[in-house]
């Protein structure tokens, strides 16, 4: 703020005084209307800087989003995944009654061998069929365990597949919130 007149007290200025003060009086009105102008200058620089800032973020998000968005793409969906693991249980069940029955008809067979002496024709004959039903059945249980293993496996999938999205999900909000952060404080 320019100082104010301080002349005489009664008042009396030359001509020369009062080109003085008021040159002063101009000098520091363009002194301070610079500032003001360097000043916008300035805010208006750091507005720039900041919206182009705010422009390459939201290209890299949109850009992840978009990664997120082919990402998951290639995720199962819950309903497929459901399918898959209910057709794997109905088919370990089938293999299982199977497996039961087999093992019924091993026993029924040891029993008709313990029934029938094994040097007799009858009995040589019936502990074949229950040695070749025993490797039926070892076969049968060897498929059964790999079934178990990809039905675990398939479990640890849907979990893994889960976790990824969720952690997907989180990353895409804490980006958001960092966005409306930087846009908060760009315009504070």
């Amino acid at each position: 703020m320019p100082a104010a007149w301080e002349g005489p007290a009664d008042g009396s200025i030359t001509h020369r005084e009062f080109r003085l003060w008021l040159d002063a009086h101009d000098r520091r009105h363009e002194i301070e209307e610079t500032a003001r102008h360097d000043q916008r200058e300035v805010v208006q620089l750091a507005l720039d800087k900041a919206e182009r800032a705010m422009e390459t973020r939201l290209a890299s998000l949109n850009e992840f989003r978009g990664q997120l968005h082919d990402q998951a793409g290639t995720f199962v969906t819950r309903d497929v995944a459901d399918a898959r693991h209910s057709a794997l249980d109905a088919r370990m069940d089938g293999i299982g009654e199977r497996i039961d029955r087999q093992v019924q008809a091993l026993a029924a067979e040891v029993n008709k061998v313990r029934a029938d002496p094994i040097d007799s024709p009858v009995g040589r004959s019936l502990v074949e069929r229950a040695n070749t039903n025993a490797k039926r059945i070892e076969e049968q249980h060897v498929r059964l365990e790999l079934l178990e293993g990809w039905h675990d496996e398939m479990r640890g999938a849907t979990s893994l597949a889960r976790w990824a999205l969720g952690a997907s999900l989180l990353a895409a909000i804490i980006s958001i919130i960092t966005i409306v952060e930087l846009i908060t404080k760009a315009f504070e």
